[in-house]
């Protein structure tokens, strides 16, 4: 439950510094571009960085490396009271930097240490892996509510800051007194006498594949929809309504994912069987149709984006616990799986927003001259990146699974 903590923390982190950071940009004068290309090249750090911090907490410990990357994410904050642009853009590519080398660290020690029970199945060590990190972004984003209500945004730069630094000192303080712990943990009894089966390989590409084309489809969604929602004929009662529509997109989403990493920590009958996690990516495509069928009604309904996110949640979750379970369950190296893992994580979330932005503008001239038409050619684009995610497993399919669930 502890690392399950350290976990969280930093997803707060990573939110409130990417919030804090748009109302700096904001306020100086910066265009929703330059914010957008400020925040994708910052974000390059991170798959450039993961995999090769994944191999050497492997060598030096992987309590060891977390705790001197929070450690270094909790002097690096204080960049943001500063408050200009340059600074600002600073500490966001340290604290994505320095996330790089937390994140497959704690994956490492989740999988093979599991806090205090070392005899938890490895999907439950897993679930409790992406339960932490995504209820830190859950967290993070009522963190920056409440910011964003104090009259003086100065002061809730501070305060923001204020819980950042705690947070990270809180998390530090708890991975360094496991400083000493080897750097290959013993694994638990289940799984030695229960090897890798020989065909495990086939399904951590598989995974990995999968999981860069869901990404790439979500953050399409999550990048473009402001976009899209501002475009003529889109229509809204107010001003306040359209961020009201985003801030319940982000919510119904980030839900989407969290109830889908609830199930799969508690139900075992995925593991091994493709189709099961193939049912559940399928949401994403059933969110992207509902998603360019929205048009019809009329007016953008707030109503009708909560299921669309809803649904494209629990396909990213499925996405995205296919790649980290199987990588985990790979015999040795599990930072170093875990790293490679997020490798394609980064990377799909970095290619979402440029090719959904790319896409969107080369068929400006072909998207229908009606209301929410930019919404219809946003559904189809995410529709064929998520299929093409699913697709791009199918040989795995053609694997004769002998082996027992795992």
């Amino acid at each position: 439950m502890r690392l399950l903590v350290c976990a969280s923390a930093y997803g707060l982190v990573i939110f409130v510094t990417l919030t804090l950071s748009t109302w700096c940009w904001t306020r100086a004068g910066w265009s929703v571009l330059n914010q957008g290309l400020a925040i994708s090249l910052c974000s390059l750090v991170y798959p450039a960085l993961v995999g090769f911090a994944g191999r050497i907490a492997d060598k030096v410990g992987r309590a060891r490396q977390a705790s001197l990357a929070v450690f270094c994410a909790a002097l690096f904050v204080l960049l943001l009271l500063l408050q200009t642009p340059e600074s600002t853009v600073a500490c966001f590519l340290l604290i994505t930097a320095c996330g790089a080398w937390y994140f497959p660290a704690i994956a490492g020690l989740i999988s093979e240490t599991a806090d205090t029970n070392t005899d938890l199945p490895l999907y439950k060590r897993v679930g409790r892996y992406n339960l932490g990190w995504a209820s830190g972004n859950f967290v993070g984003f009522f963190v920056s509510v409440c910011l964003a209500l104090l009259t003086h945004q100065a002061l809730g730069i501070g305060l923001g800051v204020g819980i950042m630094s705690l947070s990270c000192l809180g998390a530090g303080l708890f991975l360094w007194r496991h400083r000493t712990m080897p750097s290959y943990s013993t694994r638990s009894q289940q799984q030695a006498s229960d090897p890798a089966p020989a065909f495990l390989g086939r399904y951590v590409l598989a995974a990995r594949m999968g999981v860069f084309f869901g990404c790439m489809a979500t953050s399409i969604l999550t990048a473009s929809l402001l976009a899209i929602l501002s475009r003529p004929g889109v229509e809204f009662s107010t001003r306040s309504h359209q961020q009201l529509m985003q801030t319940v997109t982000f919510l119904s989403y980030s839900s989407g994912y969290i109830g889908s990493f609830l199930a799969l920590s508690h139900w075992s009958g995925w593991i091994f069987k493709p189709i099961c996690l193939w049912m559940l990516q399928l949401c994403v495509v059933i969110g992207a149709l509902l998603l360019a069928l929205l048009p019809l009604f009329g007016m953008v309904s707030l109503l009708g984006m909560v299921p669309i996110a809803v649904f494209m949640g629990i396909g990213f979750g499925a996405f995205y616990t296919a790649s980290i379970f199987y990588s985990l369950r790979l015999p040795h190296g599990a930072s170093k799986a875990a790293g490679v893992h997020e490798t394609f994580v980064g990377a799909g979330n970095i290619a979402g927003p440029v090719s959904g932005g790319l896409c969107i503008t080369l068929l400006a001239g072909f998207i229908p001259p009606v209301p929410g038409g930019g919404l219809f050619a946003l559904g189809l684009i995410i529709m064929a990146v998520a299929l093409t995610g699913i697709l791009i497993q199918l040989p795995v399919v053609l694997l004769k699974n002998k082996s027992s669930v795992h």
